[in-house]
């Protein structure tokens, strides 16, 4: 009986909620229809009444007009407050104006003038007629009524010029801020006449680069101004797009743009303006273990290969990642050049103990052996075609230049004399270079073509010796000069010409050369601090360090990235990697135009004895400093 009970009344509950919400519903759509009914069957409180009117004032009597004033023509309806919008533009919106008109108006016919500023007519330089969009709205009622008005035949020329305009002729220049010979900045000077006190601004963007400038706000009283814009010269040079330049202009007078105008610069070159400044000298580690590493060459692909502390010695360092060569079978091995294809030449240590040259090819490293009769020899430049150069001497410490190809290793010969001759590079014509000499104080740099070895010359001093060549045969390296001053040097066409040093150097060496004749050496100080540099097209540049005192640059590839050495903070010399602006800027090479070349190696090799091991890594590395 209880769970009936309980039945019934619960399920009585929703009948009763079925019968209460028809109920609510039906009254709110009765009382929005009494609502509504009256809404919708009010005449509106005013209609348009045209034919409308229009005209020009000439407020300050100087033949143009200030206004352009709609007379609208309305039939009202109802005692109200009203107001009245106009919007004036062109069939394309070139030109867009409006305003707007309140006024208290009786039942009957009203007309109310709409004025329309003259000088925005003038700015935009649409000529009429104009359509006019009207809107009529009532306090309490909304829209009350819409149209559309047509205007007479107007020039824009018979309207009041702007409260501010921009004069031509306007003027160009370009602006070297830091004495490079670059420009920092194109200067755009623009005439302005104001004769309204505002604040006003102007912008300008050079069309089809899409660099922009612009002037902060200020505030102008009546009178003539010359306004400068600075356009961005690092955006320009990145553009990589000659000029003229089209500069278009907006001038400003709060937020409305009030005038414009265009202006054609001079015949500017994109490599005129600065180039970006080269990201900072990148750290490329050692490997495991290691606290020294170097690098002494670089191919097009950015590879790096060099010398490290730490496991075999020779190593290649590729997107991030530096690998160990391994070795011949000995302690530790140096890698010294590399080619486009990724072979590596150096000199490793074999299961014997002698230190041979070799050739590393995707993973399998080749001894290259000796010239007959040596037991020592050494790798430093390789071509494309897989030629090697380098050089191998006897238990006598008799130096000999040689080329490897295809399993034969032939004595490249010397200028004359017997005791020192060394390749140190080779480009893809087969042209090697290096430095012979009957003793240390007479060497003379060569290049080697064809079976012949030529005398390239010094500065006039009494020794040189060439480093790296590229493919056009442009050479680079040292020489003394003739106050006896070691000087880096650029030898083509059978001239040599002096690179100097760094400013406030004493000595200069060039190791490397690309194909846009972008060098890349060491200048050393009087205190003997050296300090890595670029030289290009007749400037010499200090590429910085890892955050010590000192550096040295040996390779730089197409791609304008430097590899070599520099001190860190800590003290410790590491493998560095620059990246350097190219030849069109900062620095031009004028008539430079090569290929790329294979980056010089090592100092003199040390060690001697009849076979004993030779700790290839750890020479190089001390050699350089640590």
């Amino acid at each position: 009986m209880i769970l009936e009970l309980e039945a019934s009344v619960v399920t009585s509950r929703p009948r009763a909620v079925r019968l209460v919400i028809p109920f609510f519903v039906g009254v709110v759509l009765i009382l929005a229809a009494l609502i509504a009914i009256p809404k919708a069957s009010a005449a509106p409180p005013g209609v348009f009444q045209p034919p409308h009117s229009d005209y020009g004032v000439d407020t300050d009597s100087d033949g143009l007009f200030n206004a352009l004033v709609v007379e609208v023509n309305m039939s009202i309806a109802q005692t109200g407050d009203y107001l009245i919008s106009a919007y004036l533009h062109d069939a394309s919106y070139r030109l867009s104006t409006g305003n707007s008109t309140q006024a208290h108006l009786d039942p009957g016919p009203n007309s109310v003038p709409v004025a329309l500023d003259g000088w925005r007519i003038n700015v935009s330089g649409v000529d009429g007629p104009y359509s006019v969009e009207l809107s009529l709205y009532e306090r309490t009622y909304g829209l009350s009524d819409s149209g559309v008005h047509t205007t007479a035949a107007y020039s824009h020329l018979e309207f009041e010029s702007p409260p501010a305009y921009l004069v031509p002729p306007f003027a160009d220049v370009g602006v070297d801020t830091n004495g490079n010979g670059r420009f920092d900045d194109l200067a755009v000077d623009v005439n302005l006449t104001v004769e309204q006190t505002e604040y006003y601004g102007l912008s300008g963007n050079l069309r089809g680069l899409d660099v922009s400038a612009s002037t902060p706000w200020q505030s102008y009283a009546p009178g003539s101004y010359s306004v400068r814009l600075l356009f961005d010269g690092t955006a320009i040079h990145e553009k990589g797009i000659d000029g003229p330049y089209v500069v278009d202009f907006t001038l400003y007078m709060r937020d409305w743009q009030i005038g414009f105008n265009n202006y054609t610069t001079g015949p500017y070159r994109a490599s005129d303006f600065e180039s970006p400044p080269p990201p900072p000298p990148r750290n490329l580690g050692t490997l495991p273990g290691g606290r020294v590493s170097f690098a002494y060459a670089i191919n097009d692909a950015g590879q790096v290969v060099g010398t490290s502390e730490g496991g075999s010695g020779a190593f290649l360092w590729q997107n991030g990642v530096m690998m160990d060569l391994g070795t011949l079978g000995g302690a530790s091995s140096s890698a010294s050049g590399i080619n486009e294809a990724g072979q590596i030449v150096g000199i490793s240590n074999n299961a014997s103990g002698e230190s041979h040259a070799f050739v590393w090819d995707n993973g399998t490293m080749t001894d290259l052996g000796t010239l007959p009769g040596d037991y020592y020899s050494e790798a430093y430049g390789i071509s494309d075609a897989g030629q090697v150069v380098g050089y191998s001497f006897d238990s006598s410490r008799t130096y000999h230049a040689f080329l490897w190809q295809a399993g034969t290793m032939t004595d490249l010969g010397n200028l004359g004399v017997a005791y020192y001759t060394v390749a140190w590079a080779i480009n893809d014509a087969g042209q090697a270079v290096g430095g012979s000499s009957p003793d240390y104080g007479a060497e003379h740099a060569f290049l080697w073509s064809g079976g012949g070895m030529q005398d390239l010359g010094t500065l006039g001093g009494s020794a040189s010796e060439a480093r790296a060549i590229n493919d056009a045969g442009q050479v680079v390296g040292w020489s003394l000069n003739a106050s006896g001053t070691t000087h880096a040097f650029l030898w083509q066409n059978g001239t040599m010409t002096d690179l100097g040093t760094l400013p406030g150097g004493y000595a200069g060496y060039a190791y490397g050369i690309n194909d846009a004749g972008q060098v890349v050496g060491t200048s050393e100080d009087s205190s003997g601090v050296t300090h890595a540099f670029l030289w290009s097209g007749g400037t010499m540049v200090d590429l910085g360090t890892l955050g010590g005192c000192c550096g040295e640059a040996r390779g730089i590839n197409d791609a304008r990235q430097v590899v070599g050495g520099s001190a860190t903070a800590a003290g410790f010399t590491n493998a560095v990697l620059w990246t350097v602006p190219g030849p069109d800027g900062p620095q031009s090479p004028g008539n430079l135009a090569c290929e790329p070349g294979s980056a010089s190696a090592s100092p003199h090799p040390i060690g001697g004895g009849t076979g004993g091991t030779i700790p290839a890594a750890r020479s190089k590395l001390d050699a350089f400093g640590n």
